[in-house]
């Protein structure tokens, strides 16, 4: 098995040429599983990859400032003694 040497954009890219190119009865699910696994990637890699990028904030990577990514922060309740 080789390894690919810039897995996370070819992983990418792949999944860019996937999606415009796919030819079939299950386009949705094709969309979906292609969505789920850019998802996943990010979450799997963090602990894998040297590369520094999945040590940063989404808010911290300038390329993606357009999409207005806001981090989901719950609301905790104020307990009263």
């Amino acid at each position: 098995m080789t390894e690919i040497a810039k897995f996370e954009t070819e992983f990418v890219k792949r999944t860019k040429i996937l999606l415009e190119t796919y030819i079939g009865d299950f386009g949705l699910s094709n969309a979906i599983n292609c969505t789920l696994g850019l998802i996943i990637l990010p979450n799997e890699m963090l602990g894998r990859s040297r590369n520094p990028i999945w040590n940063l904030s989404v808010a911290d990577i300038p390329e993606l400032n357009y999409l207005r990514i806001q981090t989901f922060e719950p609301i905790k309740k104020k307990i009263k003694n």
